[in-house]
């Protein structure tokens, strides 16, 4: 296995901002709530994207976990359902790695699943945005860092409107789909991209997340094309991104994080959440999946308010149609 050399070329550093487009808008929202200290978030962030292109050598990228996060902004959870789901999502993830059970699990989540929960986060996010209308962007006071883990309630919380739902969408999307994306693009390269370690790295960097306060994390194939279109070529271009991240959390500080937040309109931050949601909606159409159930899935979430209940909806839906097009035998069912 022979890695790709680093490289800190121009098209580097045009890549290296490739995927801001939807983190960038979620830690803004999350700040604003409440729920996250930005310059924290933007340390950590920045550091595991740093480890995240040392370790896998090439231009891996470091996203927020979508159907987590936007549930806790629509319903303006805190800092608490954030630790418990990066708990959460920590312990199954590692456990996944360690067992390779993340290729078996993923066979449950259908396509059409995934598109459902991801119409589902985007009805959310214009939801959080309608409500950031009529509302000021405050930071949060500075949040202690405490290893502590949350109460009982907080984790049964996460685990059943934060975590359930946001499953598909990491097995899909930042696991398997990552793991195919980067092979096309980077060959014998992303050799590292595989199921087992991608899980760990998602693990790992969740586990960290919880311990000192900053965002539930994960990687994507979507990230993977936006670096790559942008120039990325090597690791050189995540790294970047992850220096000036961390270099943009040590100028701000906690007192600058409050006036980068104060300073922004709310409509502007209504229209950056709004648009991240559109991108997120319009999913539903993949011709691959089924329209219908994918936005009653998505409608369910919005409805509920909970995109647990859209998942089970899409599960039984799902199992329904394999067992109708199975068929039924009664001879069978008697024996």
């Amino acid at each position: 296995m022979k890695a790709i050399p680093l490289s800190f070329a121009p098209r580097e550093w045009a890549g290296a901002f490739g995927d801001l487009g939807i983190s960038v808008p979620v830690l803004l929202a999350l700040s604003a709530s409440g729920a996250l200290d930005l310059s924290r978030a933007l340390l950590l962030f920045g550091s595991v994207y740093i480890c995240a292109g040392l370790y896998f050598r090439i231009s891996l990228p470091v996203q927020p976990l979508k159907a987590a996060t936007a549930v806790v902004i629509a319903r303006g959870l805190g800092a608490g359902a954030l630790k418990a789901c990066s708990l959460w999502i920590a312990a199954i993830f590692i456990i996944l790695s360690v067992t390779g059970l993340s290729e078996r699990l993923n066979r449950i989540f259908t396509r059409t699943i995934v598109r459902g929960i991801q119409c589902g986060v985007g009805l959310l996010l214009f939801r959080a945005a309608y409500k950031l209308l009529f509302s000021a962007p405050q930071a949060a006071a500075v949040l202690p860092l405490s290893a502590g883990f949350p109460g009982l309630a907080d984790m049964w919380m996460a685990l059943w409107v934060l975590v359930i739902p946001q499953l598909p969408l990491t097995l899909g999307n930042s696991v398997a789909a990552t793991c195919e994306v980067s092979r096309e693009y980077f060959g014998e390269g992303a050799a590292r991209v595989d199921p087992s370690r991608v899980s760990l790295s998602i693990g790992l960097s969740n586990l960290v997340s919880a311990v000192f306060g900053g965002m539930p994390v994960c990687h994507g194939s979507g990230g993977v094309t936006a670096h790559h279109k942008f120039g990325a070529r090597t690791a050189g271009a995540t790294i970047i991104m992850g220096t000036v991240l961390i270099i943009l959390s040590l100028s701000l500080g906690s007192a600058g994080s409050s006036a980068v937040l104060g300073a922004i309109p709310s409509w502007l931050l209504a229209a950056l959440l709004a648009y991240t949601g559109l991108l997120h909606t319009k999913l539903v159409f993949d011709p691959q999946a089924s329209l219908p159930l994918a936005a009653a899935m998505g409608l369910v979430g919005i409805v509920t308010n909970n995109l647990s209940y859209a998942l089970a909806l899409g599960l039984a839906v799902e199992a329904a149609r394999k067992f109708s097009v199975a068929g039924w035998r009664p001879d069978r069912a008697a024996v």
